[in-house]
């Protein structure tokens, strides 16, 4: 994961605008807002979806550093 706290370099808001001088990068506050926006409608339509399946299966793989 990348911090919000991004958004506010210099240096960084000068990278975009050189890969993509019409994006308009927004600021930590509307970033935050955005995803948990995003991240609430993903998680309704996943429950909904999910609720309407009589069976789901799963698989998972757990790896430990140390």
């Amino acid at each position: 994961m990348v911090p919000g706290s991004l958004t506010d370099s210099e240096r960084f808001r000068d990278f975009l605008k050189y890969l993509s001088p019409d994006f308009a990068v927004p600021s930590r506050r509307k970033l935050s807002r955005d995803l948990k926006v995003m991240g609430s409608k993903a998680k309704s339509e996943l429950t909904h979806l999910l609720s309407q399946q009589n069976y789901v299966a799963t698989t998972s793989k757990i790896y430990f550093f140390t």
